[in-house]
């Protein structure tokens, strides 16, 4: 699929390059029965301009913010929207001082794979967020900050699409599954995501007391 010279336009002005076309495996439904207008299209995927430096989180963040700002000391960077299916979408955290997660389910506390929606995580560490995990394609992110990505894989089920980035010795892994059909606006959209994140800077209101997690096993 071509991307329309606006959109193009758009990504150069975030000094984002795009990249060549990664094949993406069809025939791949989300494990969760959903309606088909619940996917997001390519034409409602969000692109790089949609998120001006400064926007406030994205309101599936709201509610476990607080949590993220008290548990952990490393910056906290969330995109501004996230593209989302129709319907009810959970999201909850866990922290430790050194790393954080936000889980997105259908279902609340979700760990599993059917009900998985996205994950948008950190933690301080060397190389992937996942060690030894593969990232194929090298992208440009905003501040000319060099990331990865990986397309939708589907094999006995599909996998997210996936973006990380590392920053002040920070990695950072964004997925988002049952994203679109179609493999570049898909990867232009986590561009953004990852891109809107980027600007928007630690997400941090304050930092509190020293925090009084120590030691916590790694999630």
């Amino acid at each position: 699929m071509t991307v329309s010279r606006a959109i193009v336009n758009r990504l150069a002005g975030w000094g984002v390059v795009v990249g060549v076309l990664v094949p993406m495996v069809t025939g791949c439904a989300s494990p969760v029965s959903q309606p088909a207008s619940s996917v997001p299209t390519a034409s409602s995927l969000p692109t790089v301009s949609s998120f001006p430096t400064g926007q406030s989180v994205a309101p599936i963040f709201r509610a476990v913010l607080p949590q993220l700002e008290a548990e952990t000391e490393i910056p906290i960077l969330l995109p501004g929207h996230v593209p989302l299916p129709e319907g009810e979408v959970h999201a909850d955290a866990e922290a430790t001082s050194h790393e954080y997660a936000v889980h997105l389910g259908y279902t609340p506390g979700c760990r599993g794979t059917a009900c998985f929606v996205g994950l948008f995580a950190a933690r301080r560490t060397e190389g992937a967020y996942h060690g030894g995990e593969e990232l194929e394609e090298t992208v440009r992110l905003a501040n000319g900050i060099e990331g990865y990505f990986n397309p939708v894989r589907c094999a006995a089920s599909c996998g997210p699409a996936v973006v990380e980035w590392t920053q002040d010795g920070v990695r950072y892994r964004f997925a988002l599954k049952a994203f679109s059909t179609d493999a570049e606006p898909e990867k232009q959209a986590m561009i953004g995501l990852a891109s809107s994140a980027i600007t928007a800077g630690d997400r941090t209101a304050h930092r509190g007391q020293e925090n009084s997690r120590r030691g916590d096993a790694p999630f």
